[in-house]
This record gives C-alpha cells, sequence and structure tokens, in this order.
C-alpha cells in the first residue's frame, strides 16, 4: 500500500486526477484519515470496503464523480463522518438504509444526480427516521 508510511496523515486530497476505478485496500494505510476528497474524478463504482478503515473520517467528498450506484453497506464502519457530499453524480437510486450508520452526519448533500421521482420519494420517506436519529442533520436534493 503506497500510504503505508503516512499512517499519521489526517486529510487526503485526489480530486482532479481522472481517477477511473480505486482498489479496495487503498485508504487501509490511513488510520487517522479525517478528510478525504475524491470530487472531480470519472469514478462509475466504488468498492463496497472501500471506506472500512477509515474510522476517523468526518468528511467524504464525492461529488463531480460519474457514480451511478453504491454499495449498499459502503459507508457502515463511518461513524464519525459529518459530511457527505454526493451531488453531480448519476445516482438513480440508493440502497434503502445506506445512511443508516452515519450517526454523527450533519450534511448530506444528493443534488444533481438522476434519482428517480420514486427514488427521492423513497428518500423522502426515509428521512423522517434518518431526521429522528439525527436532528442537526442538513440534506439537500
Amino acid at each position: 500500500n503506497i500510504y503505508n508510511k503516512l499512517h499519521k496523515l489526517q486529510m487526503l486530497s485526489l480530486h482532479y486526477n481522472q481517477l477511473t476505478t480505486l482498489p479496495e485496500f487503498i485508504f487501509n494505510g490511513l488510520p487517522k484519515l479525517q478528510r478525504l476528497y475524491l470530487d472531480s474524478n470519472q469514478l462509475s463504482s466504488l468498492p463496497e470496503n472501500i471506506f472500512n478503515n477509515l474510522s476517523k473520517l468526518e468528511r467524504l467528498d464525492l461529488h463531480y464523480n460519474q457514480l451511478s450506484s453504491l454499495p449498499e453497506n459502503i459507508f457502515n464502519k463511518l461513524h464519525k463522518l459529518q459530511m457527505l457530499d454526493l451531488h453531480y453524480n448519476q445516482l438513480t437510486t440508493l440502497p434503502e438504509g445506506i445512511f443508516n450508520e452515519l450517526h454523527k452526519l450533519q450534511w448530506l448533500y444528493l443534488s444533481n444526480n438522476q434519482l428517480s421521482d420514486t427514488a427521492k420519494q423513497s428518500i423522502r420517506e426515509a428521512l423522517p427516521n434518518l431526521r429522528e436519529a439525527l436532528p442537526n442533520v442538513g440534506i439537500r436534493f
């Protein structure tokens, strides 16, 4: 892993690199990472376990990519995540419960995707539960 000697790294910016894919274990050597910027690339999918070892992550920026779907459990280990930016992708739907483990989430950006009306309605129906668990969360469609 290229990051093994960077175990104290707190912020990593990989935006504007024309990345199309990322290996599943690329972030394993970064236990103290708090901010990860993957925006403005060409990512069309992400491995389900890519963020599993980023338990201190507070901000994840994935906007301006080509993500059309996300794995159901991709965010399950991000218990400290406060901001998740997914706007300007090609998301058409989101797995039910994808945000359930994000107990510290304060900002969720989903605008400018290709979410169907049915998907938006589904998310809206799920939001009361999300907002009950996270009363201070701000959500942008």
